[in-house]
């Protein structure tokens, strides 16, 4: 099962979302919105029922 990201170009770039019950590692420069992209997902993860751990490595 995919989570949808609520956005629909990145939800069809990625076929759908983000595959529930999978590492997902993002990358990328800095100020690119990494930050708001797993925030946003975990929002959606949480109110969809479902339990979220994020991981900062940076911080």
């Amino acid at each position: 099962m995919k989570v949808a990201l609520g956005c629909r170009a990145l939800d069809d770039l990625l076929g759908g979302g983000v595959e529930e019950g999978c590492i997902t590692l993002l990358h990328g420069e800095a100020g690119s919105g990494k930050t708001n992209f797993c925030l946003q997902l975990a929002r959606n993860v949480v109110r969809a029922g479902h339990k979220v751990i994020y991981i900062d490595t940076e911080g």
